[in-house]
Protein backbone atom coordinates (compact mmCIF):
# COMPACT_ATOMS: atom_id res chain seq x y z
CA UNK A 1 0.00 0.00 0.00
CA UNK A 2 0.98 3.57 -0.67
CA UNK A 3 -0.68 5.56 1.71
CA UNK A 4 -1.23 2.84 4.21
CA UNK A 5 -1.39 5.54 7.71
CA UNK A 6 -4.61 4.41 8.22
CA UNK A 7 -5.00 1.15 8.14
CA UNK A 8 -4.58 -0.48 11.86
CA UNK A 9 -5.81 -3.76 11.54
CA UNK A 10 -5.83 -6.21 8.34
CA UNK A 11 -7.30 -9.73 7.76
CA UNK A 12 -6.66 -11.48 5.62
CA UNK A 13 -9.43 -13.71 3.44
CA UNK A 14 -9.32 -17.31 4.03
CA UNK A 15 -8.25 -18.53 0.41
CA UNK A 16 -5.35 -15.91 0.13
CA UNK A 17 -2.33 -18.08 -0.91
CA UNK A 18 0.22 -14.88 -1.15
CA UNK A 19 0.84 -11.34 0.66
CA UNK A 20 3.18 -9.69 -1.86
CA UNK A 21 6.85 -8.07 -1.74
CA UNK A 22 6.10 -4.82 0.19
CA UNK A 23 2.49 -5.38 0.82
CA UNK A 24 2.55 -3.47 3.93
CA UNK A 25 5.44 -2.31 3.68
CA UNK A 26 6.56 0.84 6.38
CA UNK A 27 2.56 0.74 7.91
CA UNK A 28 3.72 2.47 10.91
CA UNK A 29 -0.58 2.10 12.05
CA UNK A 30 -0.89 -1.17 11.73
CA UNK A 31 -1.19 -3.09 14.97
CA UNK A 32 -2.73 -6.47 13.93
CA UNK A 33 -3.00 -9.01 11.35
CA UNK A 34 -4.57 -12.36 10.68
CA UNK A 35 -3.14 -14.44 8.41
CA UNK A 36 -5.15 -17.76 7.10
CA UNK A 37 -3.14 -20.98 7.07
CA UNK A 38 -4.09 -20.96 3.35
CA UNK A 39 -1.18 -18.43 3.04
CA UNK A 40 2.31 -19.92 2.02
CA UNK A 41 4.11 -17.16 0.39
CA UNK A 42 5.08 -14.41 2.25
CA UNK A 43 6.90 -12.08 -0.19
CA UNK A 44 9.84 -9.48 0.39
CA UNK A 45 9.42 -6.75 3.32
CA UNK A 46 6.21 -7.58 3.62
CA UNK A 47 5.35 -6.21 6.91
CA UNK A 48 8.97 -5.01 7.10
CA UNK A 49 9.01 -1.65 9.19
CA UNK A 50 5.60 -2.07 10.43
CA UNK A 51 6.83 -0.79 13.91
CA UNK A 52 3.40 -1.05 15.81
CA UNK A 53 2.68 -4.87 14.34
CA UNK A 54 2.74 -7.39 17.54
CA UNK A 55 1.52 -10.84 16.25
CA UNK A 56 0.79 -13.04 19.25
CA UNK A 57 1.29 -16.40 17.49
CA UNK A 58 2.89 -16.87 14.00
CA UNK A 59 3.88 -20.18 12.35
CA UNK A 60 6.02 -20.82 9.48
CA UNK A 61 3.44 -24.17 8.55
CA UNK A 62 6.19 -24.67 5.17
CA UNK A 63 5.28 -20.99 3.82
CA UNK A 64 7.64 -19.53 1.92
CA UNK A 65 9.20 -16.47 4.06
CA UNK A 66 10.98 -14.17 1.81
CA UNK A 67 13.75 -11.89 3.24
CA UNK A 68 12.84 -8.95 5.72
CA UNK A 69 9.41 -9.92 5.59
CA UNK A 70 8.96 -9.23 9.32
CA UNK A 71 11.50 -6.96 10.36
CA UNK A 72 10.80 -5.03 12.91
CA UNK A 73 7.77 -6.58 13.68
CA UNK A 74 6.78 -7.93 17.25
CA UNK A 75 6.19 -11.24 17.33
CA UNK A 76 4.67 -13.18 20.52
CA UNK A 77 5.85 -16.25 20.48
CA UNK A 78 7.03 -18.00 16.67
CA UNK A 79 7.10 -21.37 15.53
CA UNK A 80 9.03 -22.54 13.19
CA UNK A 81 7.84 -25.94 11.14
CA UNK A 82 9.96 -28.29 9.97
CA UNK A 83 8.61 -27.27 6.32
CA UNK A 84 10.17 -23.70 6.99
CA UNK A 85 10.65 -22.53 3.67
CA UNK A 86 13.40 -19.35 3.14
CA UNK A 87 13.95 -17.49 -0.43
CA UNK A 88 16.91 -14.95 0.49
CA UNK A 89 17.61 -14.41 3.87
CA UNK A 90 17.19 -12.63 7.07
CA UNK A 91 13.31 -13.32 7.37
CA UNK A 92 12.84 -12.53 10.61
CA UNK A 93 15.79 -10.13 10.91
CA UNK A 94 15.58 -7.23 13.31
CA UNK A 95 11.91 -8.94 14.48
CA UNK A 96 11.43 -8.30 18.21
CA UNK A 97 10.13 -11.98 18.79
CA UNK A 98 10.03 -13.17 22.74
CA UNK A 99 9.73 -16.96 22.23
CA UNK A 100 10.98 -19.43 19.34
CA UNK A 101 10.51 -22.92 19.36
CA UNK A 102 11.58 -25.27 16.80
CA UNK A 103 9.05 -28.12 15.26
CA UNK A 104 11.05 -31.52 15.62
CA UNK A 105 12.22 -32.22 12.44
CA UNK A 106 13.23 -29.51 11.16
CA UNK A 107 17.18 -29.58 10.28
CA UNK A 108 18.57 -26.65 8.68
CA UNK A 109 18.00 -23.18 10.42
CA UNK A 110 19.15 -20.71 7.59
CA UNK A 111 21.61 -17.72 7.27
CA UNK A 112 20.58 -14.13 8.89
CA UNK A 113 17.21 -15.97 9.53
CA UNK A 114 17.23 -14.28 13.10
CA UNK A 115 19.63 -12.25 12.88
CA UNK A 116 19.31 -8.71 14.78
CA UNK A 117 16.87 -9.85 17.07
CA UNK A 118 17.12 -8.55 20.68
CA UNK A 119 14.49 -9.96 22.11
CA UNK A 120 15.61 -13.67 22.08
CA UNK A 121 17.21 -14.43 25.10
CA UNK A 122 17.05 -18.43 24.75
CA UNK A 123 17.28 -20.77 21.84
CA UNK A 124 16.26 -24.68 22.07
CA UNK A 125 17.76 -26.56 18.97
CA UNK A 126 16.63 -29.59 18.32
CA UNK A 127 17.78 -33.07 17.84
CA UNK A 128 17.15 -33.43 14.52
CA UNK A 129 18.54 -29.71 13.22
CA UNK A 130 22.06 -30.65 11.14
CA UNK A 131 22.96 -27.39 9.98
CA UNK A 132 23.21 -23.82 11.70
CA UNK A 133 23.79 -21.81 8.92
CA UNK A 134 26.06 -18.49 8.67
CA UNK A 135 25.10 -15.60 10.93
CA UNK A 136 21.76 -17.28 11.54
CA UNK A 137 22.03 -15.53 15.41
CA UNK A 138 24.11 -12.70 14.82
CA UNK A 139 23.92 -9.74 16.52
CA UNK A 140 21.22 -10.95 19.04
CA UNK A 141 22.50 -9.15 21.57
CA UNK A 142 20.30 -10.45 24.63
CA UNK A 143 20.76 -13.61 23.87
CA UNK A 144 22.02 -15.93 26.70
CA UNK A 145 21.72 -19.45 26.43
CA UNK A 146 21.35 -21.51 23.12
CA UNK A 147 20.78 -25.19 23.94
CA UNK A 148 22.43 -26.98 20.91
CA UNK A 149 22.36 -31.15 20.29
CA UNK A 150 25.44 -32.93 19.15
CA UNK A 151 23.26 -33.88 16.10
CA UNK A 152 24.19 -30.46 15.14
CA UNK A 153 27.66 -31.40 12.28
CA UNK A 154 27.82 -28.10 10.43
CA UNK A 155 28.10 -24.33 11.94
CA UNK A 156 28.22 -22.17 9.39
CA UNK A 157 30.54 -18.69 9.85
CA UNK A 158 29.67 -15.43 12.59
CA UNK A 159 27.05 -17.81 13.51
CA UNK A 160 26.27 -16.07 17.22
CA UNK A 161 29.07 -12.81 16.28
CA UNK A 162 28.24 -10.24 18.81
CA UNK A 163 26.02 -12.00 21.23
CA UNK A 164 27.84 -10.72 24.02
CA UNK A 165 25.69 -12.53 26.97
CA UNK A 166 25.78 -15.77 25.27
CA UNK A 167 26.64 -19.20 26.78
CA UNK A 168 26.38 -22.22 25.01
CA UNK A 169 25.36 -25.37 26.12
CA UNK A 170 26.01 -28.69 24.24
CA UNK A 171 24.51 -32.05 24.61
Amino acid sequence: FSNCDSIEAVKIPKGVTKIGESAFYHCDNLKAVEIPDSVNKIGHSAFNECSNLKLEKLTTNGRMIQHYAFSGVTIEELEVSESLVTDGNSSFSGAKINRVSFEEGISVIPTMVFSNCDSIEEIGIPDSVTEIRDSAFARCNNLKIVEISNSVTNIGKDVFIGCKNLTLSVS
